[in-house]
C-alpha cells in the first residue's frame, strides 16, 4: 500500500494470482475481472485529494455479505437460485461499502461453509477450499476462502466475519493476520443486527497487522439500526502499530476450555511467550472460567439456526446440506425458556470472564489446539452433536471471546516441522482494539 503501483496494476496482479492459484485452492467463488479493472481505472482517474486511505487496494468479500453485483449465496444451494431479488444485491453490506468508498477495489467473493456453520470451508454449491500451504489440509472456516486467498497472494485485504472464531481460525490455519473487533465496533448492517446475540461481527484480514489496522479504521463505525455500540476507544488503529507499547501486564491462558493442546503448537506458543518477556512485558499464568461459555454459545447458535425453517420454502429447505438441516432440527427442540436461560448464562459467564481477566492489560493464548487439520478430519456424516464437539475441541480458544465481545487478534508465530502455520491469539478488554493491534505489530516485528 505504498503507491508504487497504480490501482489498475495492483488489480491486474491480484487477478493474475487468482487465475493462477484459484484452480488449486478454490478460494474465490465469484469474480469479474473486467469489472474490477474498470473500477480500478476509475480510481486512477481521481484527483489525489479525492483518493481514500485504501486507494486502489484489491480486496475480497466473504459470501455471507452483500457485495454488489455478485450474488450472496451463503455457500448454500438453497440461496443460489435466480428466483428472488435478494440473491443479487443492488447495494453493499455496510462494511463492504465503507471499504469501497475508501478506494479499495473488489476483485471477487470468497468461499464459506453453508451459512458459516463450520470451522472448515466446503459446501455442496462451490466445493472445497484448500489450504495453500498444503492442499490436503483445510484453510479453516468459516472465512476460509478469505484466508486462503490472502495466503495465495490473491488481493491485499479480505473482509471476514467471526461468530465463533471464523476470522481467527482460518487466519491461524493459513498464516495470515485476522482481527475480531470489539462487539459493535464494525456494523453488521444491513444483513444482521445482533447475529447470534451479538457474538458475530465483521472484521479485517490481511498479511500484516498494520494492514489489518488500516482496514479496521475504515470498517469501524455505526450504522442506522445497530443495536450494539462499542465502548469508548481510540480509533487510531494504524498509529498504534507504529511503535512498541510500553511494558504490559499480560495474562497467559495456556489450557484450552475443551480439547488437548498439541505439543508442537504448545512449544511454538511457549517460545512466543519468551519473546514477549524479552520485550519487557510481564507474562504470567491467568485463569478465567472460559469453559462455562461453551454450552450457552452452543444453545444460542442452534436456536437461531432453527429460523432457517421459516426463511425458506419447503423446496428450498430441502436443498440445505444434511449437517445444516440437523442443526435446524436440534435447534427446534430448544424451548423458549431454555433459550432465554442460555442468553442469561452467556451474559453472566461473560461478566465472570471479564472480571477474572481485569488484572491484565492483555491476554494471550493459542488460537487452535492443533494446526490446520486434514480435509477429511471431521466426518460430516457423524451425529451433529458429536461433530460439533470435535469442532470445539479444535477451536475452543476462540469461542469464549465471541461471547464476551472482546477484541481478539490471530497472529502467525511460526510453522510446524511439516510447514503448517501456528498462531497466537491476543485478547484485550472491550474497546482495547488499538492496544491489541499494537502488541500484535510489535510481536510481528520481533519475530521477523
Amino acid at each position: 500500500m505504498n503507491g508504487d503501483l497504480s490501482a489498475e496494476e495492483a488489480c491486474r496482479v491480484a487477478l493474475e494470482r487468482l487465475e493462477a492459484e484459484n484452480p488449486r485452492i478454490g478460494a474465490v467463488v465469484a469474480w469479474d475481472g473486467e469489472r474490477a479493472l474498470a473500477e480500478a481505472r476509475e480510481r486512477d482517474g481521481l484527483p489525489h485529494v479525492w483518493r481514500g486511505p485504501l486507494h486502489g487496494v484489491p480486496f475480497t468479500a466473504k459470501d455471507l455479505n452483500d457485495a454488489a453485483p455478485y450474488p450472496t449465496t451463503y455457500g448454500s444451494r438453497a440461496f443460489s437460485g435466480a428466483d428472488g431479488e435478494r440473491r443479487v444485491p443492488t447495494t453493499d453490506a455496510a462494511c463492504i461499502g465503507r471499504l469501497r468508498r475508501a478506494g479499495a477495489v473488489l476483485i471477487g467473493k470468497t468461499n464459506t461453509p453453508e451459512m458459516g456453520l463450520r470451522p472448515t470451508t466446503e459446501n455442496l454449491l462451490f466445493g472445497t477450499t484448500r489450504n495453500p500451504h498444503d492442499t490436503s489440509r483445510t484453510p479453516g472456516g468459516s472465512s476460509g476462502g478469505a484466508a486462503a486467498a490472502l495466503a495465495a497472494g490473491i488481493g491485499t485485504l479480505a473482509q471476514g466475519s467471526d461468530g465463533g472464531g471464523s476470522i481467527r481460525i482460518p487466519a491461524a490455519c493459513c498464516g495470515v493476520v485476522g482481527h475480531k473487533p470489539t462487539r459493535g465496533l464494525v456494523s453488521s448492517a444491513p444483513a444482521s443486527y445482533g447475529g447470534w446475540e451479538g457474538f458475530a461481527t465483521n472484521g479485517p484480514m490481511a498479511r500484516s497487522v498494520a494492514d489489518c489496522a488500516l482496514m479496521l479504521e475504515v470498517m469501524a463505525g455505526p450504522e442506522p439500526g445497530d443495536i450494539f455500540a462499542p465502548p469508548p476507544h481510540d480509533g487510531a488503529f494504524s498509529a498504534a502499530c507504529a511503535e512498541d507499547p510500553a511494558a504490559l501486564a499480560i495474562g497467559v491462558l495456556r489450557d484450552p476450555p475443551t480439547g488437548v493442546l498439541d505439543d508442537e503448537v504448545g512449544a511454538l506458543f511457549d517460545a512466543a511467550l519468551e519473546v514477549l518477556a524479552h520485550m519487557g512485558h510481564g507474562v504470567e499464568p491467568a485463569e478465567a472460567p472460559l469453559a462455562a461459555l461453551m454450552e450457552p454459545f452452543h444453545t444460542i447458535v442452534l436456536g437461531q439456526t432453527a429460523a432457517l425453517r421459516e426463511m425458506l420454502s419447503p423446496e428450498r429447505y430441502a436443498l440445505l446440506e444434511p449437517t445444516t438441516r440437523s442443526a435446524v432440527t436440534d435447534g427446534e427442540r430448544i424451548g423458549v425458556g431454555e433459550y432465554v436461560q442460555a442468553v442469561a448464562a452467556a451474559r453472566r459467564g461473560a461478566a465472570a470472564v471479564l472480571e477474572a481477566l481485569a488484572p491484565y492489560e492483555l491476554v494471550v493464548c493459542p488460537v487452535l489446539t492443533r494446526p490446520a487439520v486434514p480435509l477429511d478430519e471431521f466426518q460430516l456424516a457423524a451425529p451433529r452433536r458429536e461433530l460439533w464437539r470435535e469442532y470445539y475441541e479444535w477451536h475452543s480458544y476462540t469461542v469464549p471471546f465471541n461471547v464476551t465481545g472482546q477484541p481478539a487478534l490471530s497472529l502467525p508465530i511460526g510453522t510446524t516441522e511439516g510447514g503448517l502455520p501456528v498462531a497466537l491469539q491476543i485478547v484485550g478488554a472491550p474497546g482495547a482494539d488499538a492496544l491489541v493491534l499494537a502488541l500484535g505489530a510489535a510481536l510481528e516485528r520481533a519475530l521477523a
